[in-house]
């Protein structure tokens, strides 16, 4: 399962930093040496050979100690960010009453759980996520947890709906990674079910589905549904599965 976290990016970028660093400190101090020997003829005297050494020397440590005390203040400024991260996030999952059946059709008409299904702006300033929609008439998410072998999971159902004529929803689900996380889990997966709890076939023959590969940053399937359809959305990773049901 190939997964990246704000650590590893930052570690990374610290590394990238240190190297740029070094190759301008080496240009620069090559270019001090170069314009030595040419104002002295390629015969420098030996005291100022010590001093160009010694300067040298300053020079460095007082570059790397400004790029240091920079690299301080953003870890400081990411950790603060942090803190207000995992405060938001545990407010938002909390005390969140559960659904057994949304009504799609009540949230075109302005009535929304709002405690339990989040706007964008909310999901994104909490969970740090790019949350991609097309443009819709309303749209929501929620956090869905998973208890793994390998800890606490989490991910954010995003559904988006567009009024279609004949009394029909356009329904666009999507699915994206949470909890500081750049990617999806490798193999997480959602299935739109009937009513029935079989699975929905389009017009292909195919069942509708999605399922996240190696650096999925999402994953999303669109259907559409008449005025009093019933349908669910099973998500599941490793064996375990939640499923969240709609009605329109």
């Amino acid at each position: 399962m190939a997964r990246v976290n704000r650590n590893e990016i930052s570690l990374y970028e610290e590394a990238r930093d240190g190297l740029i660093s070094l190759f301008q400190q080496t240009v620069q101090v090559f270019i001090g040496l170069l314009l030595l020997l040419i104002l002295t003829k390629g015969n420098p005297p030996g005291f100022l050979v010590g001093f160009s050494f010694i300067a040298g020397i300053i020079f460095v440590a007082f570059r790397e100690n400004k790029r240091f005390t920079k690299f301080i203040a953003r870890k400081s400024s990411d950790l603060s960010q942090e803190i207000i991260f995992s405060e938001t996030t545990t407010a938002i999952e909390s005390d969140v009453p559960e659904e057994s059946l949304v009504n799609l059709n009540n949230w075109l008409q302005g009535t929304i759980n709002a405690s339990a299904w989040k706007t964008v702006d909310v999901l994104e300033r909490a969970f740090g996520a790019k949350l991609v929609v097309v443009r819709s008439d309303i749209k929501r998410g929620k956090v869905i947890n998973f208890e793994t072998d390998v800890g606490k999971q989490t991910v954010i159902l995003l559904i988006a709906l567009s009024r279609e004529a004949n009394q029909t929803i356009k329904v666009l689900i999507q699915v994206y990674p949470s909890g500081g996380e750049v990617f999806l889990p490798e193999g997480l997966k959602f299935t739109v079910l009937e009513a029935s709890g079989e699975p929905v076939i389009d017009v292909e023959g195919k069942v509708i589905e999605a399922e996240a590969k190696t650096n999925s940053y999402y994953i999303q399937r669109r259907i559409t549904a008449t005025s009093g359809k019933k349908f669910s959305i099973k998500i599941s990773l490793e064996n375990i599965n939640v499923i969240q049901e709609f009605i329109v």
